[in-house]
């Protein structure tokens, strides 16, 4: 199974892709800042976590990032 979590660096969004991993859910986690989601892909080691530094405010940069996770088969979306 394959998760994308946006919001991902902390709050509702780090505890939701905390609890999928620990339910080896594979992840894309996206966020502004690329050391908090780090933190997050070390600690699973063993799992497929792919990490996105992006700022979703910015229609270009999700235009971007959309085009970059368009093949993925992602079976959970959560747009924190």
């Amino acid at each position: 199974m394959l998760a994308l979590i946006s919001g991902a660096t902390s709050g509702i969004g780090k505890e939701l892709a905390i609890q999928l991993a620990n339910r080896n859910y594979d992840l894309i986690i996206v966020g502004r800042r690329i050391d908090l989601l780090k933190e997050i892909k070390d600690a699973y080691p063993n799992q497929s976590i792919k990490t996105f530094q992006v700022d979703l405010t910015n229609e270009e940069n999700t235009q971007v990032f959309l085009k970059s996770i368009e093949k993925e088969d992602i079976d959970l979306w959560i747009n924190n």
